[in-house]
């Protein structure tokens, strides 16, 4: 993972940033694959390995709060889409691009269309 932007970044937040860089990559080459288990498994630990040596709220975070999302939207498993996408839209909104916030929201719309909540699909794209 690139850490652009960090000068001199402790050995922690190095370390944190490359093993979860690199559990991130290899949850989208099994989900490629068609291993979901396998993918979500991967992803969930490039969260924690993140959430543990990052500055709390860290965009690498949202990135891969966000694939897992994707994945659980994928799976049509709405509710832990849902959770998920939330936790990163948060992120994004504060620390990410306003592209990377909008995919969020986007993929939070398709959620809701998902879940038949056609009133709340505008509101997660316009904001």
């Amino acid at each position: 993972m690139n850490v652009t932007g960090i000068i001199n970044p402790s050995a922690g937040y190095a370390h944190a940033a490359d093993e979860g860089g690199a559990l991130h990559n290899q949850a989208h080459a099994l989900e490629h694959r068609g291993d979901f288990a396998g993918a979500e498994a991967l992803f969930l630990r490039a969260i924690d390995v993140k959430e543990q040596g990052l500055r709390p709220g860290n965009k690498f975070t949202a990135n891969s709060q966000n694939a897992l999302g994707e994945l659980y939207l994928k799976l049509e498993r709405l509710d832990e889409a849902e959770d998920m996408l939330k936790r990163a839209l948060h992120i994004r909104k504060v620390t990410g691009t306003a592209f990377d916030a909008a995919v969020t929201r986007e993929n939070l719309g398709q959620l809701y269309e998902m879940k038949n909540m056609g009133h709340l699909v505008l509101c997660s794209r316009g904001k």
